[in-house]
């Protein structure tokens, strides 16, 4: 997977391409938190950092998905964007394919207050550091 760092520097367009595949999103959020998702309900993040996993099979593919999540100021179309309203996106992550990639988080290593399986709302998998 190809990192992206430094959110206010770089156009998405001209580093990620515009193939189908599946990406990371890396946040981090400063402090405990309560947060509405959408209509899941209300749930309590900590503190730290968060994993995100998600695809871009549709028109314009990754460039346009990673686009989209990397906006300050969008309208909310998918659950993570409850999240990264109040989290710092620190990095993203890629990798070019026609398939689906986000299951290999799978909903036993994923926060299962939220992950519904393979096609969960939102999917977050809280990275603990060693």
């Amino acid at each position: 997977m190809n990192p992206i760092e430094d959110r206010q520097e770089l156009e998405i367009e001209e580093v990620v391409p515009s193939e189908p595949g599946s990406y990371v999103l890396i946040l981090h959020l400063a402090q405990p938190m309560t947060i509405t998702i959408g209509k899941l309900g209300t749930f309590e993040f900590a503190a730290g950092w968060y994993a995100y996993a998600g695809s871009a099979l549709g028109p314009g593919g990754l460039a346009a998905r990673l686009a989209y999540h990397h906006r300050r100021e969008k309208s909310f179309h998918w659950h993570v964007d409850y999240l990264l309203s109040h989290a710092e996106l620190v990095e993203m992550w890629w990798a070019v394919d026609s398939k689906r990639k986000e299951c290999v988080c799978g909903p036993r290593r994923c926060d299962p207050s939220l992950a519904a399986g393979c096609r969960s709302p939102i999917s977050v998998l809280p990275i603990v550091a060693a």
